[in-house]
């Protein structure tokens, strides 16, 4: 379904149209958590945006608009260049937004103590279905569901909107729907 948004697009077979519909440049800055000193922009390129997914034991839904803002921040053990403290925070800023912003649900949790990973079981609150980032607005439009227990097993299937309906694709079944990766469709820049 990813490719049929693709094949939608009146220019997927030029090489920069296929750019524009998918790609993310992005700049990251380190500012250390002790003395303020802030490293040189960083920027890169992709075509997701990874959205961490904690495991949250309180079992209360965590809202997507929450968890966007949250994978722009993150703290990391890096030693500063300046005062040698271990304790950075990068900032992400959104560059160049794409016609099709992906996220990536990173549910995924390793224990270092352990080496075994284990799957977040939270359930991720979608409402609203619009949001903006990077100057553009995006409706949601796709979702890329994993069901099964751990990371290396399980089966995917695809929750598609269409003319305002949902559709549930399960290997060759299509089915109306009412109503994880997700696909974000720029509707204004």
């Amino acid at each position: 379904m990813l490719l049929n948004t693709v094949a939608e697009d009146p220019h997927a077979a030029d090489g920069e149209a296929m750019k524009r519909l998918f790609e993310i440049e992005v700049q990251n800055i380190d500012e250390c958590n002790e003395c303020g000193s802030k490293s040189d922009p960083i920027t890169a390129t992709g075509n997701y945006h990874e959205v961490i997914v904690p495991s949250n034991e309180g079992g209360t839904s965590l809202k997507l608009g929450e968890l966007l803002a949250a994978s722009k921040k993150s703290t990391k053990q890096a030693v500063c260049k300046e005062c040698s403290c271990d304790s950075l925070t990068t900032t992400m800023t959104f560059i160049k937004v794409p016609d099709n912003l992906v996220l990536r649900m990173n549910r995924i949790n390793f224990d270092e103590s352990t080496q075994r990973s284990s799957k977040a079981m939270t359930l991720v609150d979608l409402e609203p279905t619009s949001f903006s980032s990077g100057g553009a607005e995006y409706e949601f439009s796709a979702v890329v569901r994993h069901q099964g227990s751990s990371p290396r097993n399980g089966h995917y299937t695809i929750f598609r909107k269409q003319d305002d309906e949902w559709y549930h694709l399960n290997d060759d079944i299509s089915s109306h729907v009412k109503c994880a990766m997700l696909l974000f469709k720029k509707i204004k820049a």
